[in-house]
């Protein structure tokens, strides 16, 4: 083993003690290496007990199973009794693989006439030795370990039908893309036959899943369960989901209901309601965030930057989650741009480059050059390539991305015609037709 393997590997455990998980993406993005060699890392540290592999990372082991050595009820087993709660007798329910159902299944022999799904072989085995009725639809072996998740359509047969599903973590991502889209697959195919579907989970998977914007996947969930390690950021970020979340103790669960459900809030400071296309564009955006169902907070700059500060002081005050900024000074957007920064809210900045900000637009030189190269096509025409002056419109209080766009159009004219300096005169557009005409005059 070379030396910088063992300082990574090294590194890794002090990571996983410090954050209790560790990602395999985010180990390797750090380290630069592929996910396989990170891979390959933890399955050595937890051959090592130094690790405890879970999907899409590794815990560190003396964190992840107390139960094992103490007595006291581990984090999966925690979860687990909190969900054994929800189940009574003579249901038909069905539970997911992985640690915290297995965990689940392990507590059933207090309930009587059960019907169990399952699509793990180890939850099938230890139930098999119970009364309770048992089905397997999935099961398959892979490298010695049950991981299930076969063909959906092929181990779930039509007319299944089950009052509650118990997921069992949120990720499966250790075991290639093939096992990941059938495992899916059948998730889904669960869900849709389920009245209730209930995630059992550990603090620290839930954690680095909702800090990776992993959210999505909780559209169906109707019940959270965690256990008490869960930081109160994490909470806080779920609250958006509106999904009750059930919290268990050693002893003891505390129920989070009635979460409340804040809709995002975008703001949008457009260019200038006067001009056909930012009227174009304010028009896309209601459009696009209604369809999505999120707030939109609209504001008119009127091509002026001290507008453009008091709108944003506004998005400020109400607490908007993203900015979208239309602004031509270049010299307010900055300003802008440290305002919200200083808010911690995201900016994108629509046609001008701000510095700091996410750019939606174009290739300012090259738009320009293309039409530049179109109009010398025209004059070569028309014109037999001859022009006695050429008004180049442009925008200085915008800075240099509009001059970008000017000087493209002349130097796509220039592949055209002949045209020299002093017949080409630049003007102030001011960003409107009619100081343009004004000032070609």
């Amino acid at each position: 083993m070379s030396a910088r393997t063992k300082e990574r590997r090294e590194q890794i455990v002090k990571l996983a003690k410090q954050d209790g998980f560790v990602s395999v993406v985010e180990l390797a993005q750090q380290f630069q290496v592929s996910e396989v060699t990170i891979r390959s890392d933890l399955d050595v540290l937890e051959s090592q007990e130094l690790l405890t592999r879970t999907h899409g990372g590794a815990f560190c082991s003396e964190q992840r199973r107390p139960g094992r050595n103490t007595g006291i009820p581990g984090r999966a087993e925690r979860v687990a009794n909190g969900a054994l709660a929800l189940i009574d007798d003579y249901d038909a329910i069905m539970i997911e693989g992985g640690d915290a159902g297995l965990s689940l299944a392990l507590r059933l022999q207090d309930r009587r006439g059960l019907m169990v799904y399952s699509d793990s072989i180890d939850i099938a085995v230890q139930l098999g030795k119970s009364t309770h009725t048992v089905a397997l639809i999935g099961g398959v072996i892979a490298d010695g370990r049950s991981i299930g998740w076969p063909d959906a359509n092929q181990f779930l047969p039509a007319g299944v039908r089950a009052r509650c599903l118990f997921l069992s973590g949120l990720s499966q991502d250790d075991f290639g893309r093939d096992v990941v889209v059938r495992r899916d697959t059948l998730r889904r195919r669960m869900m849709d036959v389920c009245d209730q579907v209930v995630l059992m989970v550990e603090s620290a998977d839930l954690a680095a899943w909702v800090k990776r914007d992993q959210q999505g996947d909780f559209e169906r969930i109707t019940r959270i369960i965690t256990d008490d390690a869960i930081d109160s950021a994490t909470i806080t970020r779920l609250a958006g989901t509106g999904i009750p979340m059930t919290i268990c103790g050693t002893a003891s669960r505390r129920h989070v209901e009635n979460m409340p459900v804040r809709r995002w809030r975008i703001g949008f400071a457009n260019q200038d309601e006067r001009l056909p296309f930012a009227a174009a564009v304010r028009s896309g955006m209601v459009t696009a965030t209604t369809q999505a169902g999120v707030d939109l907070l609209l504001a008119d700059n009127r091509s002026d930057g001290d507008v453009a500060l008091a709108n944003v002081e506004s998005f400020i005050k109400a607490q908007v989650d993203l900015a979208v900024v239309f602004n031509t000074d270049a010299r307010a957007n900055n300003m802008i741009v440290e305002a919200l920064r200083q808010v911690n809210v995201p900016v994108i900045a629509i046609d001008i480059p701000i510095p700091g900000a996410t750019f939606f637009g174009f290739d300012n030189y090259r738009a320009g050059l293309m039409t530049g190269r179109l109009l010398g096509q025209y004059v070569r025409r028309q014109w037999h390539g001859v022009v006695d002056v050429v008004f180049s419109l442009g925008l200085p209080i915008s800075g240099p991305v509009p001059a970008a766009r000017m000087q493209g159009q002349i130097d796509g004219l220039r592949e055209q015609i002949s045209l020299s300096d002093n017949r080409i005169t630049h003007l102030d557009s001011r960003n409107t037709s009619v100081d343009s005409c004004a000032a070609t005059r």
